[in-house]
């Protein structure tokens, strides 16, 4: 008698007779209708499983991740040094108007100096027409922004 529980049927091992019974016959089943394969008639395999958002998921589709992630690092730096270089502009910017700032208000101090000089001179000189000498002065001494 064969014995039809889980080990026999699974593991074709019949306690009953004391050894294996999983001796093939002549179409390729044993006596279980099961073939060589270990595999009942009828046999299908199970579709994989879905992928999950689970630890598994993760391992599974790490290159992925990690280049993702490098993309969205390469997108945050390229921000970076835009807004660096905008910085960099505005700071330029600023110097440059401080500069030009500043040699416009020294070129008419100068210029205010430089006519004082020529209108105290032309008085302790005691010329007929200070006025005069002292614009004539001035005109061929004074310094412009662009000369």
């Amino acid at each position: 008698m064969a014995n039809h529980s889980w080990m026999a049927r699974n593991l074709g091992f019949d306690f009953g007779s004391g050894g294996f019974n999983n001796q093939p016959s002549i179409s390729g089943r044993n006596e279980f209708g099961y073939t060589d394969s270990g595999y009942g008639p009828g046999y299908t395999p199970a579709p994989p499983p879905p992928p999950s958002s689970g630890p598994d998921w993760f391992g599974r589709n790490e290159a992925g991740l990690k280049m993702g992630f490098d993309g969205l690092r390469s997108i945050g730096n390229l921000y970076t040094g835009i807004q660096s270089g905008n910085l960099a502009n505005k700071q330029f910017n600023f110097a440059k108007d401080y500069a030009n700032t500043n040699l416009v208000n020294q070129i008419k101090s100068y210029n205010t100096r430089l006519e004082d000089r020529a209108n105290s001179r032309a008085a302790y000189l005691g010329s007929t027409a200070p006025e005069n000498y002292a614009r004539d002065y001035v005109d061929q001494n004074k310094l412009s922004r662009y000369t």
